[in-house]
């Protein structure tokens, strides 16, 4: 929890040096603990956003409690928006000359 109202969407900036604690657990894959998996792998994680939504109910069941269901259309608003700057970004980045590709 956040600490904010059921159904809140929000945007949390993932940072390539986030490190977690502990071992890697293939059920427990956050962002922070697959960006450690591929640094020890000797890669390099790419700019990342995760877009979420604060819960209302976190027990077991099928189905979206009806806050979190009104905020499904906001978050894939939100993602659209991301991707269309994205794709801005990287349609006015300067291409790479031959030389760097070498």
């Amino acid at each position: 929890s956040r600490g904010v109202a059921p159904g809140t969407v929000s945007l949390l900036e993932v940072e390539a040096d986030d490190d977690p604690a502990g071992t890697v657990d293939s059920h427990a894959m956050d962002p922070a603990t697959v960006f450690a998996s591929l640094r020890g792998l000797g890669g390099v994680p790419p700019p990342t956003v995760v877009v979420g939504c604060e819960p209302a109910d976190v027990s077991e069941g099928i189905g979206l409690s009806p806050q979190v269901a009104d905020a499904v259309e906001p978050a894939v608003e939100q993602v659209l928006l991301l991707a269309a700057a994205r794709t801005a970004a990287e349609a006015d980045a300067p291409a790479a000359s031959s030389a760097d590709r070498s």
